[in-house]
């Protein structure tokens, strides 16, 4: 049986282990959002990701409008801030995938720079052999 001061013990010790877990090695996000079209067609389930030069990726991924929020972390929303490389994949077993060029996938050609608060940052992708990708950033 623990006394009671076993227990402020325990609490304590309990405190200061959890103490370093949480956002401490978060670095510095900004949230980002945006709709992605494919020929000015929204773009549905498709995984946006924004891969940093260093650091973990931040993914999210489109809804039926082509809508997407990225998320650093389960339930952290945002992406680091500075340059990121974005590309585009589709998810194993995806029934709706559409033919995307590797320059938006595996070789993809985009980076995005995301700064500190709200970004927007919106993709009208090409269908092969149509041009490069238009981008709208729409400033908050």
């Amino acid at each position: 049986m623990i006394d009671r001061r076993g227990w402020m013990s325990m609490a304590l010790l309990l405190a200061v282990s959890y103490s370093g877990c949480g956002s401490g090695d978060t670095p510095p996000l900004g949230t980002v959002s945006g709709t992605v079209t494919l020929d000015g067609d929204p773009l549905e389930g498709v995984i946006v990701v924004f891969k940093p030069t260093e650091g973990r990726p931040a993914v999210g991924t489109s809804d039926a409008e082509g809508k997407y929020s990225l998320e650093y972390a389960y339930k952290v929303s945002g992406c680091k801030i500075g340059a990121n490389k974005v590309s585009f994949e589709w998810p194993l077993g995806a029934t709706n995938a559409k033919a995307l060029s590797t320059k938006y996938t595996t070789q993809s050609e985009l980076t995005e720079e995301v700064a500190d608060g709200s970004n927007t940052i919106d993709f009208d992708l090409e269908t092969e052999g149509k041009g490069k990708a238009k981008k709208l950033v729409i400033p908050d």
